[in-house]
């Protein structure tokens, strides 16, 4: 991925939930299940990754036996991530586009 910032821009990197999954290719992120709630055919997972949660919907089949504390590993592809300046920690800074 290549970003048009000045080098030695500090960037926060976003991802929108519908781009992180439980099973599939690209940028893998380790955390512990946080909770879990089944939606009917899917199932909202939520991941400690840090000291920062993140939810995503999984397919039913993909997040059955997770309980919380489970070790769980989610996969972000490259062309998903969104990259803000950080020069204002109390708010993302303006998009950065990447190519």
């Amino acid at each position: 991925m290549r970003a048009d910032a000045a080098p030695g821009t500090e960037v926060l990197v976003g991802v929108r939930p519908r781009d992180i999954e439980l099973r599939g290719r690209g940028h893998e992120l380790t955390g512990t299940v946080y909770v879990t709630e089944v939606l009917g055919r899917s199932v909202e997972v939520t991941v400690r990754l840090g000291e920062q949660h993140v939810s995503l919907v999984a397919p039913r089949g993909d997040a059955a036996g997770l309980r919380p504390d489970d070790p769980v590993r989610l996969s972000v592809r490259p062309e998903n991530l969104l990259l803000f300046e950080a020069d204002r920690p109390e708010r993302p800074g303006r998009r950065i586009e990447t190519r």
